[in-house]
């Protein structure tokens, strides 16, 4: 009968041991998810940081194309204003409307490109 009692409460114990470690296996699992989501998350950040420094680069070059055609409009501005030194008063005034058009776009594209920037960094925080 001790035996009996004995052994009886041993599965008991064992039993409250066993409830403990699977207790101890879930919170050790669910640690384990949220360590691989926030893993994740990092990579994400770190991608998401790379292809910002890209994006920067491009705006920064379409930037300088921006400066150069706005200092060339000027230039064949004034050249039609002095009565294009010698040159078709047309063309020149046909060029400026090119490179306006172009300046335009570019200044679209750039606008794009800071308001794609500007989104990345609200979504990332």
């Amino acid at each position: 009968m001790k035996e009996n009692t004995e052994l009886k409460v041993d599965k008991i114990t064992m039993q409250k041991e066993l409830h403990r470690y699977r207790k101890t296996l879930t919170a050790a699992e669910r640690d384990l998810e949220i360590y691989r989501r926030q893993v994740e998350e990092m990579q994400d950040r770190i991608k998401r940081e790379h292809a910002d420094a890209g994006q920067l680069e491009e705006l920064e070059r379409l930037r300088h194309g921006l400066d150069a055609k706005d200092a060339e409009i000027l230039e064949l501005r004034q050249q039609f204003e002095t009565g294009g030194q010698g040159g078709d008063v047309d063309k020149l005034h046909d060029e400026i409307g090119d490179l306006e058009a172009d300046l335009r776009e570019k200044e679209r594209l750039l606008e794009d490109r800071d308001d794609e920037i500007v989104s990345k960094m609200f979504d990332a925080h």
